[in-house]
């Protein structure tokens, strides 16, 4: 089985947002996707915006502190510092993933 060509990405590099209700499994499913990108050679790194509630295990942050995820996970500046901060962190021609948490 051969593996594609991985798509090529702008020298700026991409961010994506993923953001939703809490517990449902963003922070989980980022893990899996910086390590994934790790062993395709895809540079990458995340911000997390996550404030856990009662029934969390825990931010992206606090994971990475635990697991080796393959990339750096940043967490988020205030609101008003994000777009900035994010330009700052995404990799040459590769991802940055932000996250943020919202109750509800």
């Amino acid at each position: 089985m051969t593996t594609p060509d991985a798509p090529a990405l702008p020298p700026e590099g991409v961010r994506i947002a993923f953001v939703g209700k809490g517990g449902s499994g963003k922070s989980t499913v980022i893990g899996h996707l910086l390590a994934h990108w790790a062993e395709d050679g895809v540079p990458a790194a995340a911000l997390d915006a996550d404030e856990p509630g009662d029934e969390e295990n825990g931010s992206l942050v606090e994971w990475a502190d635990l697991a080796d995820l393959g990339a750096p996970v940043y967490p988020a500046p205030s609101r008003a510092g994000i777009r900035e901060r994010a330009k700052q962190v995404t990799p040459a021609g590769g991802v940055l993933r932000f996250y943020s948490w919202r109750h509800g």
